[in-house]
């Protein structure tokens, strides 16, 4: 028994399915919807050609081109086209080239096309590192050679904190609620180098810093008893980053003291900066302008005079043109202050 209708039917339902997706496509609809605008301004309310392309931002040429395909094939015409010449140049690779260069390739797997480039160079071939990267991409793209093996990094064991925690103690407000402590290297002369660890409270912007050899976790912990000492208010926690200097006997010292160790997460100096931008204060004040000595206590000595302008004598635009030993004695509990 024949059916009559049927397979119509079904062509008509796949062809309203098409005509959906092509209304779906942003494009489609796009273009589609310039060219009722295109036509509305032209026709209908008399406006020229020129300024009515104008007005809905298309070139006119363009909105030629797009009426006739629309008109041609529906929908479908308002499609973008490929954009691939329509004559490409063949290549023009010598099979003996390309079969040399897959016989390096899984000889050494490893390298890439600079080294085969001079290996090929070598034997005589005339050959640029390009072509040669080329023909790399395309033998992987055929399979017929496989990708670097590509190193695998190990993950470091994280650090074993006892006392110090993760986090950020913020910009909280008060003198001594939090001190942030950091190191740089600087260069006294050509080839001499040395550790400048620094500490600075947030509120206050007090300074107190060191000139070491080498920024270890032993001479972290004599710079924490110098700053305990040498701040003008009792220090309630102190925030570092995650270097090794800060471990180990550091924070075995705070621990002994009782004083909340903060570290902060990988990759945010952000968090840090107060202590950071005293680092570049510090270059462009007193590295910059400053002949420093080689020898590291003449270095120290100067470090410690220019400390002393940096707390008493400069002003400070943060804190209102005062000094930061004025913000402490105007903001900080009398009994801190009665020693300074």
């Amino acid at each position: 028994m024949k059916v009559k209708g049927f397979q119509g039917a079904l062509y008509r339902v796949a062809r309203l399915g098409v005509r959906q997706q092509l209304h779906d496509d942003p494009q489609v609809a796009f273009r589609l919807a310039a060219l009722e605008k295109f036509e509305e301004l032209n026709r209908e309310h008399g406006v020229p050609v020129r300024d009515a392309a104008r007005l809905v931002g298309v070139p006119r040429s363009t909105l030629y081109d797009w009426r006739r395909r629309y008109r041609r094939r529906g929908l479908a015409g308002l499609l973008p086209r490929s954009r691939r010449p329509r004559r490409v140049r063949r290549r023009q690779w010598d099979p003996s080239l390309r079969k040399r260069l897959v016989e390096l390739r899984r000889q050494y797997p490893g390298w890439g096309k600079r080294k085969l480039t001079v290996l090929l160079r070598r034997e005589g071939w005339a050959v640029s590192e390009s072509t040669v990267g080329r023909i790399l991409s395309d033998l992987l793209r055929r399979g017929r050679i496989e990708r670097s093996p590509r190193r695998v990094k190990r993950r470091r064991k994280p650090r074993t904190r006892t006392w110090a925690t993760r986090g950020w103690a913020g910009l909280r407000s008060g003198v001594g609620r939090v001190l942030q402590l950091d190191t740089m290297s600087v260069g006294l002369c050509p080839g001499v180098s040395v550790k400048q660890f620094t500490a600075v409270d947030v509120a206050s912007r007090y300074l107190v810093g060191a000139l070491f050899r080498r920024a270890t976790a032993k001479n972290a912990r004599t710079f924490l008893s110098a700053v305990l000492k040498k701040m003008p208010f009792p220090v309630e926690s102190i925030q570092v980053d995650g270097g090794s200097e800060f471990c180990a006997e550091f924070e075995a010292a705070c621990a002994e003291l009782g004083l909340p160790l903060i570290v902060l997460p990988p990759y945010s100096p952000r968090m840090n900066t107060r202590v950071e931008y005293v680092h570049g204060t510090c270059r462009r004040e007193l590295y910059e302008c400053v002949r420093m000595e080689e020898d590291l206590q003449q270095a120290r000595r100067q470090w410690a005079k220019w400390e002393t302008v940096y707390n008493r004598i400069r002003p400070h635009e943060s804190l209102d043109l005062m000094t930061p030993l004025e913000y402490v004695k105007t903001h900080s509990p009398s009994e801190a202050c009665s020693d300074m």
